[in-house]
């Protein structure tokens, strides 16, 4: 984090009246539009210190929407800049939080596009094995009944105690943290 923060001072190399430009062009590489070349600004940093800033800005726009920070928590993340340069980072934040917030939302919905639509469980004791006469083991066998790229698919899982326990608390995370994204 300090990292991408001490990175975020080669904005001073920038004519003032281009970094809120600069800065909405680096916003639009990351909602997949077109954004600035490094061969526009060629001449204020060489192309290792142009990755270096744009992964940082990138880095910490993402990181303040992600988190949902404040205009305090933001200004720690900037306030090695001067004070109009965080005033242009502030601004080109506030102004584009809800399209980068669109964005990491459809970066998480494309990592699995496949859809629960219907399960349905048993419970089973087994009473014995070729190994051991008398187990009583309880399992419970869920079928899921998945939607993937318009393709229905059945997925059978058989779990013991402890296994079942670990996937309920498994799906009760996912659910958390696809609540926390709505917000």
């Amino acid at each position: 984090m300090e990292d991408e923060k001490s990175k975020l001072i080669l904005l001073t190399k920038c004519p003032s009246a281009d970094v809120l430009k600069l800065l909405h062009s680096i916003v639009d590489g990351i909602c997949d539009r077109r954004s600035q070349h490094y061969t526009d600004y060629k001449d204020l940093w060489s192309l290792e210190e142009w990755w270096d800033l744009t992964k940082s800005c990138k880095t910490i726009f993402l990181r303040c929407v992600k988190n949902n920070w404040t205009k305090d928590e933001i200004a720690k993340q900037v306030d090695n800049l001067s004070a109009d340069r965080q005033r242009f980072f502030h601004e080109c934040l506030t102004s584009r939080w809800d399209e980068i917030h669109e964005k990491l939302l459809r970066d998480t919905f494309a990592t699995g596009c496949a859809q629960l639509t219907d399960f349905d469980w048993q419970l089973k004791l087994v009473l014995g094995s070729d190994k051991v006469a008398n187990v009583q083991d309880p399992l419970a066998s869920v079928l899921l009944n998945v939607v993937e790229n318009g393709k229905e698919e059945q997925i059978v899982l058989e779990m013991t105690k402890d296994e079942l326990k670990t996937f309920i608390n498994s799906l009760e995370n996912a659910n958390k943290t696809m609540k926390q994204l709505e917000t």
